[in-house]
């Protein structure tokens, strides 16, 4: 079945200092890929090294819906942005797009 994707976020390792204050509740590494699967990682680690992950919601701002080159997901419902690797739910190409 076919999905959007929400806007990306950022995986940290918990140690990392662009995480923020420390403070912040870590996830299993395997269910934020599962729950954000538009996620990219943070340098300070991968899955390979990193059992949880601190996610990092990134305020992308109001974009225009530019679809990435690369093939999509198989699951998603269009190409992903290459601004903020969500699918922009139904809109169609070129209309602006508000994330609060």
């Amino acid at each position: 079945m076919r999905r959007d994707y929400p806007p990306g976020v950022v995986l940290h390792a918990p140690h990392c200092r662009e995480a923020g204050d420390g403070n912040r509740a870590a996830l299993p590494v395997l269910r934020a890929i599962t729950d954000y699967p538009s996620h990219r990682w943070c340098p300070c680690g991968n899955v390979d090294d990193t059992p949880h992950v601190v996610v990092e919601q990134v305020e992308y701002g109001p974009h225009l819906y530019t679809p990435m080159s690369s093939p999509p997901p198989r699951d998603a419902t269009r190409a992903l942005c290459g601004i903020c690797r969500g699918t922009h739910g139904n809109p169609a190409p070129g209309l602006l797009i508000r994330h609060a």
